[in-house]
């Protein structure tokens, strides 16, 4: 399946090999724009401006909502939610709040897992770029990335390559 959203609470499901359309939901308006979903573990996570994120099953089923301000991350049973410039990791299936963490309190990134999910990475706008225990949220290191961190939104954003962690800074990129 290929998941498409849109404004106003639109997922569409198309069929990877046909392009057919497998199933269609829409909230109660009309427009143009969206985001790209976020799928793991049988749910789709859809950002929207117009009416609020939702979360869906495989069949467009709504299993309840979300509050951020960049693209979740997603690793095994927990959601990593960066709001109010605090990333909390939550679990997928209780919605129970794991753990929070606010480091210098200008958090600005989607969460980067990597290590098998041992470690989360998540950058700010002084330019700090911490590295927390998955499990914990506990903070394992800060590094100082030389500005601040231009990774927050749908169109820039810190990944992982063959073993190093990408980190956009104002015009150049940082690599660990």
């Amino acid at each position: 399946m290929v998941y498409e959203a849109e404004a106003c609470d639109q997922v569409s499901a198309l069929n990877v090999i046909t392009g057919g359309l497998q199933w269609y939901i829409s909230g109660d308006c009309t427009g143009g724009g969206g985001t790209t979903p976020a799928v793991a573990g049988g749910r789709i996570w859809v950002r929207d401006w117009a009416e609020g994120n939702i979360i869906v099953d495989l069949n467009g089923k709504s299993l309840g909502s979300f509050a951020v301000d960049v693209p979740p991350s997603i690793h095994s049973s927990l959601a990593f939610y960066l709001r109010s410039q605090t990333l909390t990791a939550v679990d997928v299936d209780s919605n129970v709040i794991k753990w929070s963490f606010a480091g210098d309190n200008k958090l600005c990134t989607s969460a980067v897992i990597a290590g098998g999910g041992g470690q989360v990475f998540v950058g700010s706008s002084a330019g700090n770029v911490y590295e927390l225990d998955e499990s914990t949220g506990a903070q394992k290191s800060v590094d100082i990335a030389g500005t601040a961190v231009s990774a927050g939104g749908d169109t820039m954003g810190m990944a992982l390559a063959q073993n190093h962690l990408l980190v956009p800074v104002g015009n150049d990129l940082v690599a660990y």
